[in-house]
């Protein structure tokens, strides 16, 4: 861009050209804002690799970043720099609309809890807030309630279910369809997306001395949800909403110190089962069906929470497990999880799409392998039409059939849709990753092993199968007479978003030090106007 050349020519002179470089600086980070609405290609600003539309003989190559540190708080200093202007601006735009929405704040004594139990995330904490001067409290608030009304189905298979000792997760990712805006292109036909928000790679790997490495989706020192660490304990999740509220450790944070920590299953649900809990009845988010595998052949399916908490081990079902939106060891009424009505009393969707599972683990145990479990991720039935997947199906497009399935629901239920998907192999270390509906597009690769290594070991086999008969479907609960609690609709974004998303905070090496903690040129107070006119309903 033309006035990136120009600034770098002013820059070598700026011991004589003082003024004029302070003004250029400043028209420039202007000039950024001001063409967010029409520009639609992106510069990267970290060096990053060609994003090319892929073909078959180049494949798209996935950017995974690697933040290495010797310490928590070195941690949290290097992510806070890497991703600053990021963090810096959804604490000032996010609040407000997590409070219209619903969503629930942490208690004061949070950070007394966090203190207690997970000292180390404080001190990551502590290390984005020098980088970027965002108190810790309002790091922990997105890490604990970003996003809301999220559906996925996930599954676990392993010996004696599986071929050649393998050990697979699977992880349909079920979010409103508009998401799809926020993220990078790879391809528009079909829309296959790449993990890259605002220039910079929302997969990495967590490398601080004293812990586990953890391979991770999301914003660095602040959201992050752990896929895999290098011991080979995996992790795919459900967001479930429950009435047990409480206050401790959020989800997020009890994930993070489980893949610090843990090396197997039994390690997991250990440390969990031992954890305070937060759960709260605002937001599905603030509260997860675990669902675990480990380089050994385990495999755990975890309920938690403030109060409850139920653990099923592969070894008591044979080596399979299918997980959705609702509770299948803890008792529903108990816990007010989803019971099996339609919306707005239940979440009929995601018993449906549990039993579906279920009954695909079940129809192919002991020949269940790589293609197999990416097939589960693919399949459509309870669709609007034969294959077509709809509001019901693993593969899901909630907008295909939902009106009539759903039409007393928000409207962000009626568009969730499977936006994206992952099969984990813990064993081998490997990472697959869709950025579409599974039966659009193929899985990428993302090979792990280089940094975590690999498990080559046999596993051995129990010899008898045990009686296990899945969860089914409960009957209808009898509908409350009482008005139901209309719940919010969120955020509908503009198209707008995406290209604003999809362009780096700053354009050029030299304007990237505006995001950086030391400069006073901070370009989110503009950001941050604008969003609040495409979004009048934040601020």
């Amino acid at each position: 861009m033309v006035f990136n050349l120009e600034l770098t020519e002013i820059y070598k002179y700026r011991k004589r050209h003082l003024r004029d470089v302070m003004k250029y600086r400043f028209l420039a980070v202007l000039v950024c804002v001001l063409l967010i609405g029409t520009i639609a290609t992106s510069v990267a600003c970290d060096h990053s690799h060609d994003d090319s539309t892929p073909t078959s003989s180049q494949p798209y190559e996935i950017k995974v970043q690697y933040i290495k540190a010797s310490s928590d708080y070195e941690y949290g200093v290097k992510a806070g720099r890497m991703y600053a202007g990021m963090i810096k601006l959804l604490p000032s735009i996010l609040p407000d609309q997590l409070a219209n929405m619903g969503m629930p704040s942490l208690s004061p004594d949070h950070i007394e809890y966090v203190k207690t139990y997970y000292p180390e995330y404080l001190e990551r904490m502590k290390g984005v807030e020098r980088a970027t001067a965002v108190p810790p409290q309002d790091l922990m608030l997105i890490g604990a309630a970003l996003g809301s009304y999220a559906g996925c189905t996930t599954s676990a298979s392993a010996p004696p279910a599986t071929l050649n000792d393998d050990v697979i997760l699977t992880w349909n990712c079920d979010l409103p369809i508009s998401t799809k805006i926020l993220l990078k292109d790879i391809s528009s036909s079909p829309e296959v997306d790449a993990l890259v928000l605002f220039g910079k790679p929302l997969l990495y790997i967590r490398d601080i001395t004293g812990h586990n490495k953890v391979f991770c989706i999301g914003i660095p020192g602040v959201l992050e949800l752990p896929l895999i660490n290098d011991k080979g304990l995996a992790f795919v999740g459900n967001a479930i909403s429950t009435k047990d509220n409480g206050p401790g450790l959020s989800d997020i944070e009890i994930l993070n110190k489980v893949m610090d920590r843990s090396s197997t299953v039994e390690e997991a649900a250990e440390l969990i089962k031992n954890s305070p809990r937060f759960t709260s009845d605002k937001a599905s988010l603030c509260n997860l069906n675990y669902l675990f595998a480990d380089a050994n052949g385990g495999i755990a399916s975890i309920e938690a929470t403030n109060k409850y908490f139920a653990v099923k081990y592969g070894k008591e079902t044979n080596g399979i497990l299918a997980q959705a939106n609702h509770h299948q060891w803890l008792d529903f009424r108990k816990t007010g999880a989803p019971n099996a009505n339609p919306q707005p009393y239940g979440y009929r969707s995601s018993w449906i799409r549990a039993t579906r599972m279920w009954d695909l683990l079940e129809e192919n145990r002991g020949k269940i392998d790589l293609d197999t479990a990416m097939d589960f991720t693919r399949d459509t039935a309870n669709g609007p039409a034969p294959g077509k997947g709809g509001y019901y199906s693993i593969c899901r497009y909630g907008p295909r059939d939902a009106e009539e399935k759903i039409p007393d629901a928000p409207s962000l239920y009626k568009e969730d849709s499977t936006i994206l998907a992952f099969v984990v192999q813990p064993r081998e270390r490997v990472i697959w990753y869709c950025g579409a509906h599974p039966d659009e597009a193929p899985y990428i690769k993302i090979d792990l092993s280089e940094h975590f290594g690999k498990d080559t070991e046999k596993i051995k086999v129990q010899e008898h199968l045990m009686m296990f008969t899945p969860p089914q479907i409960p009957p209808l609960e009898e509908v409350p007479k009482e008005k139901v609690e209309k719940r919010e609709e969120g955020i509908s974004l503009p198209p707008i978003i995406g290209k604003i998303a999809q362009l780096p905070l700053c354009a050029s090496p030299f304007l990237n030090i505006l995001c950086s903690y030391y400069c006073p040129f901070d370009p989110t107070p503009c950001m941050r106007q604008i969003i609040r006119q495409l979004l009048p309903s934040v601020g």
